[in-house]
């Protein structure tokens, strides 16, 4: 038997000494039959070779376009038997490096009844990473694998921040914001809040200070004001090796209070 594709033996089996009748050979899914004949009585049989794993099997690996570090990215392929067969439920390998060559943990990820498959994953910081699938085959089938390296790129935050527009001297003013809503855990990330105030006798503004955010990527701070003018805030992201910067404004016009 050949391989279709290469063309390379991939099985043999002798036929006990009789001869194989010209254009018998038929295959039936995974089966095999040819008919024998006998040098010297001209008797004919029925022969089903024994089984053997000589079908071929294909199995594909793409990824996205675009995947991000520390957001869920979905990967997709198929496995294919030569046969034309579907290949019925499978169980497959997945293999993950890291940037620097250390292995992640062992997956297993299961086809459909189609062949086809998805899962996901979620980089931990920017780099190439390597994924491999492999197929360990069956009675019937070579197993088979594909691998595919993808660039991760840093995590491009969208920052936002919400708090009143007007507000009295000597009033607490509370503020909220975030820089994630993709439902992924953050590692610590550096806000920092800065405030200008402008008033009829000049600007001032503040020495930035830094603001706690949770792991969600949301934060909070507040600033009670000691003079009325306009207020502005600015909210910078300090980005990182895998987050990038991000920065946004918030303005607030505070009133002196009637006497």
């Amino acid at each position: 038997m050949y391989d279709a594709t290469t063309a390379e033996v991939i099985y043999t089996a002798a036929h006990q000494g009789k001869a194989v009748v010209a254009g018998s050979i038929e295959f039936y899914g995974t089966l095999t039959f040819a008919v024998l004949k006998e040098p010297g009585t001209g008797r004919m049989h029925l022969w089903r070779l024994p089984p053997s794993p000589y079908h071929s099997s294909t199995l594909t690996l793409t990824a996205p376009s675009k995947v991000t570090a520390l957001k869920q990215s979905t990967f997709s392929g198929r496995l294919t038997l030569s046969s034309g067969l579907p290949p019925g439920v499978q169980t497959l390998e997945l293999y993950r490096w890291l940037p620097d060559g250390t292995d992640r943990p062992f997956q297993e990820i299961t086809t459909a009844a189609d062949g086809t498959y998805q899962f996901t994953d979620a980089p931990p910081s920017i780099g190439a990473f390597k994924y491999q699938v492999y197929w360990p085959g069956n009675s019937w089938f070579w197993g088979s694998g594909s691998s595919v390296t993808v660039t991760v790129a840093r995590y491009q935050p969208t920052l936002t921040v919400t708090g009143p527009a007007t507000g009295n001297v000597g009033e607490r003013l509370e503020f909220s914001g975030a820089f994630g809503a993709d439902g992924i855990t953050f590692p610590r990330t550096i806000i920092t809040v800065s405030r200008e105030v402008i008033t009829p006798g000049g600007t001032i503004v503040s020495k930035a200070r830094e603001v706690a955010s949770a792991a969600d990527g949301s934060f909070s701070f507040s600033d009670t004001p000691t003079r009325a003018g306009e207020h502005t805030y600015t909210v910078n992201l300090l980005g990182n090796s895998t987050i990038e910067s991000a920065s946004t404004t918030h303005v607030v016009t505070v009133l002196q209070p009637p006497a």
